[in-house]
């Protein structure tokens, strides 16, 4: 998997899905995120940094 950095450079790393609807991204700079789906919000989902904290919302626009 490939994500783009803040840098605007396109960073490597692995995810591994969760059976409580998570995903976890370990990017290869060390960063790492959780992902949460919902059945009850399809069109979006919540990014989590683990290291601060912070969520950022991304929804689909339709």
């Amino acid at each position: 998997m490939t994500s783009p950095s803040a840098s605007g450079a396109w960073e490597e790393g692995s995810f591994t899905p969760n059976i409580d609807g998570m995903v976890t991204v370990d990017m290869k700079d060390g960063k790492r995120y959780a992902i949460t789906f919902r059945e009850f919000t399809p069109n979006q989902f919540d990014l989590q940094d683990r290291q601060t904290g912070g969520v950022t919302v991304y929804k689909k626009m339709q």
